[in-house]
């Protein structure tokens, strides 16, 4: 990522948290527990997905990667200019 880019990043980022108070739309707050108009279905068995992850809790752990969490990490990694999502389980 070259320099400027991260300088416009850090800029967007300290200008975002400097007016966030202002950028609120004065009157709109959501309470808890009140309807937004949408909902969120899990779909992953439907998909698929039906691999079970588990961190801890076993009483022991046979390789490194058992002991470890899930992660993601966006970087630029060919250079394009856009960045890319690299996705750890």
């Amino acid at each position: 990522m070259s320099k400027a880019r991260v300088a416009q990043l850090a800029l967007f980022v300290v200008l975002a948290a400097i007016l966030w108070e202002k950028i609120r739309i004065p009157g709109f707050s959501q309470e808890a527990g009140t309807s937004i108009g949408f909902s969120f279905t899990n779909v992953a068995r439907v998909s698929g997905l039906e691999a079970l992850t588990t961190f801890g809790g076993k009483d022991s752990n046979k390789y490194l990667v058992e002991t470890t969490g899930c992660g993601v990490a966006f970087f630029d990694y060919d250079n394009d200019g856009w960045l890319d999502v690299f996705l750890v389980n």
